[in-house]
């Protein structure tokens, strides 16, 4: 009997106590903030640490290098167009570190998100942002221009390793530099119906595993979209008579914004970065000749 007892306390004990750890679980939210710009569903990113409750704040400073032309491009972008975007995305992040096993039973070590806030702002704006207590923040800046359809980005700056302190105010300076792309066109002399390659060079912030090109006998005038591009980055060269005359080929690349720095619900082609963006951004054009076939002259001495 007096084991059945104890036995009933001890299962009355663990319910209670896996009660109190799903409350506290739960304590978690998800903010609105006010957005500046297209930014979809303005939500503030999934936040599983309370920054309402005697939160820090975080103050940040924010400068922007000049434009960086690529290397791969024949004129320089122009600086003054690049360098005054009119919004800038903040994603602030916390991590922790988690020893699980797999489904084999071999440990594995795991990194999760443990607290996630993003919010727009005019680069105009000085904004004091609440933040919870806490060590080594992530804090990651993106400028961009908000047109119709899409967000332009411009330029991408982080600073690991900020610390928040209940009750003050944290200050941090970001230099924001060019989101660097090179896209190149090989060969770029392109024998008439041969094969050639657009080579896309690019990382963080950007998906390195959705890209795409397009390429048009015009030039670039426009942007385009992901439904109009193709990711196949092989083409096959027009095919020209030996009596045409060489013909000119313009390219431009698609690359869209790593998954973790959308809010949720935000669409994943929402943030864009066009290489070269000659409408928007008044980019050089990069261009491929495709070359007429030639003729070899043959004397037969006999």
């Amino acid at each position: 009997m007096h084991k059945y007892l104890r036995l009933k306390l001890l299962l009355l004990v663990s319910v209670l106590f896996i009660g109190v750890v799903y409350l506290g679980c739960g304590s978690g939210e998800n903010k609105n903030a006010s957005s500046s710009g297209n930014t979809g569903s303005g939500n503030n990113g999934t936040q599983t640490s309370n920054d309402t409750i005697n939160p820090g704040y975080l103050m940040i400073n924010f400068s922007q290098e000049s434009a960086q032309a690529s290397p791969f491009l024949s004129m320089s972008s122009n600086p003054a167009t690049l360098s005054n975007p009119s919004n800038v995305r903040i994603i602030i992040r916390n991590f922790i570190t988690m020893q699980t096993v797999d489904d084999l039973g071999d440990p594995v070590t795991e990194t999760i998100t443990s607290y996630s806030k993003i919010l727009d702002i005019s680069t105009s704006a000085s904004t004091s942002i609440p933040v919870a207590p806490g060590n080594g923040y992530k804090v990651e800046l993106i400028s961009f221009k908000a047109f119709s359809d899409h967000n332009t980005m411009y330029k991408y700056g982080v600073i690991n390793g900020v610390n928040i302190v209940s009750g003050t105010t944290t200050s941090v300076s970001v230099t924001l530099a060019p989101i660097d792309v090179n896209l190149q066109v090989l060969p770029n002399s392109i024998p008439s119906g041969s094969i050639a390659n657009v080579i896309a060079a690019t990382g963080y912030p950007l998906r390195t595993d959705k890209q795409y090109v397009r390429y048009q006998n015009t030039a670039i005038s426009n942007v385009f979209s992901t439904t109009t591009g193709t990711t196949s980055f092989s083409f096959t060269a027009p095919s020209l008579l030996q009596s045409d005359p060489p013909q000119t080929l313009y390219f431009q690349g698609l690359f869209l914004l790593d998954p973790h720095l959308l809010n949720a619900g935000e669409s994943t082609t929402l943030f864009r970065y066009y290489e070269p963006n000659p409408s928007e951004l008044l980019d050089s054009q990069l261009t491929g000749t495709v070359l007429p076939p030639g003729s070899v002259g043959i004397t037969i001495t006999l």
